[in-house]
């Protein structure tokens, strides 16, 4: 994330959260699964998400919103994580024609 800016500089620290604003689930700041991989950085605003189970996070959209906090100032930005299934998307799966042997 592009970190908010604070005037005067080097004085006053931001300090970041995640929430959700809509999709299928509204957890996904600090999901707990085995098959979820979830990390957001309250000192930089960063948020890594990676699942290897649709059945967990279903495909769609997921609007996240990040606020930055400094003293009583209150800033925030959104941002949409799309997920698509794979098995639909073309551009992740391909299927080879197996060979034919003539005998």
């Amino acid at each position: 994330m592009v970190p908010f800016v604070v005037n005067p500089s080097g004085f006053c620290t931001v300090t970041y959260s995640c929430g959700m604003l809509s999709g299928a689930r509204l957890d996904l700041c600090n999901l707990i699964d085995p098959a979820v991989t979830v990390s957001f950085d309250s000192s930089t605003g960063d948020y890594q998400f990676s699942c290897s189970d649709m059945t967990v996070v279903t495909p769609g959209p997921y609007v996240f919103e990040i606020t930055g906090t400094v003293g009583t100032n209150v800033e925030t930005i959104q941002f949409t994580l799309t997920l698509v299934d794979p098995c639909l998307d073309p551009t992740f799966i391909s299927l080879v024609t197996p060979l034919h042997f003539i005998g």
